[in-house]
């Protein structure tokens, strides 16, 4: 099951809208522009704004520290399964 991560906010727990895998379409809606993927310090997948720093989003503290490295904007954890 996929996490939710607002810059601002609270976690939430998803589903992708068809119950298997996300969409590339629902993906950039979560994270607010084109999807970069970055590998957390566990192997989390986790995905943000490839464009976050040149639009100035908010830091996220939370997916950073699950990262191990400057993330910012609402990003979408999610697990293998769940992307393809």
């Amino acid at each position: 099951m996929a996490r939710l991560i607002p810059a601002r906010g609270v976690m939430l727990t998803i589903k992708p809208a068809n119950g298997r895998e996300f969409t590339l379409e629902e993906m950039q809606k979560y994270v607010g522009g084109y999807v970069e993927e970055i590998r957390g310090l566990k192997g989390e997948i986790i995905l943000a704004d490839e464009d976050g720093l040149a639009k100035r989003l908010c830091p996220n503290i939370e997916a950073s520290e699950i990262a191990g490295r400057w993330i910012v904007g609402d990003v979408l954890i999610v697990e293998p399964t769940e992307i393809s």
